[in-house]
């Protein structure tokens, strides 16, 4: 951890006088030097509006007032333990403005919203160009976006389809929660450790075909369908270990160029920071095609 930010943290105090750790909220992290303020604060909202909206306080009218017919139902049971038991497809119905609302603010991240690039790219993208700017490019020429050898950015944990149902999942079971002080002030986040490891994984990106994106849509829903049970639940837990273990790309056939590409004017993340199931996807050297510069 940064030395200032260390410094920082120890002197960051709720106003009831305890230490509090939300300084180190992704800046006690290896890849706390990749996220801009901006990022911080997007997470920190996307959290802060999971938590509200499995407690009830969803900013949707129309959820208000579901809530408020729940509280008559389920007198018994919280919103959130209810959430818990709902199979699936009901789950999805219940949160789909929250979802909604994550799946672009999760987008959002990184320059240009293509997340953490790790400079690897499938061996199936072969032709290169050099841009105006003299930075590496893909060249399209002849392809449109529908061509099944357009290349595409793809988010290593699928946001849309995992990511942010993990976070919402992880809230539920309060693997991660921020606690609040008398004058409802944010104090602490219990599983800041977890958050930190974790979340910024989501945003590691890879390039792809678009016919290798399809397969790879395709697989993980076919995992999601794997590790949900007769009941309709889903295990989050299992299909992150799975992704994390990089089934997905291996069940797909994708297998990256042994090199590092630099696609545009971002750098890649140091290969340190790449998941290892990743970096050992990486294939034979691949005879790379360089078309032509721009002009």
């Amino acid at each position: 951890m940064n030395p200032k930010r260390i410094q920082t943290f120890y002197k960051s105090k709720t106003s009831g006088g305890n230490l509090s750790n939300l300084a180190r909220f992704l800046s006690d992290t290896k890849y706390a030097d990749e996220f801009k303020i901006g990022h911080i604060n997007s997470l920190w909202h996307i959290m802060v509006d999971i938590q509200r909206t499995i407690d009830g306080l969803s900013p949707n009218f129309q959820d208000a007032i579901k809530h408020v017919n729940h509280s008559t139902l389920f007198q018994n049971i919280t919103y959130s333990e209810n959430l818990k038991m709902l199979p699936f497809k009901q789950l999805k119905k219940e949160l789909s403005y929250l979802k909604n609302h994550l799946d672009k603010a999760m987008a959002d991240f990184g320059w240009n919203r293509k997340g953490l690039k790790t400079g690897l790219v499938s061996k199936k993208l072969t032709k290169f160009k050099t841009d105006r700017r003299g930075f590496t490019a893909f060249d399209k020429t002849g392809l449109s976006t529908t061509d099944p050898k357009y290349p595409v950015i793809e988010h290593f944990y699928t946001l849309g389809q995992v990511g942010t149902w993990i976070m919402i999942w992880d809230c539920l079971i309060e693997r991660w929660k921020i606690e609040f002080d008398k004058n409802g002030l944010p104090k602490n986040i219990i599983g800041l450790d977890y958050v930190n490891q974790i979340y910024p994984t989501f945003h590691l990106t890879t390039w792809t075909t678009k016919e290798e994106n399809d397969r790879l849509k395709k697989i993980v829903d076919k995992i999601i369908k794997e590790y949900t049970n007769t009941e309709g639940i889903v295990s989050w837990d299992l299909i992150r270990e799975d992704l994390k273990d990089a089934r997905h790309y291996m069940e797909a056939g994708i297998v990256f160029h042994t090199e590092d590409i630099q696609i545009g004017k971002t750098l890649p993340i140091h290969p340190a920071l790449v998941t290892q199931s990743l970096r050992d996807l990486k294939g034979k050297k691949t005879k790379i095609k360089q078309t032509h510069s721009y002009w």
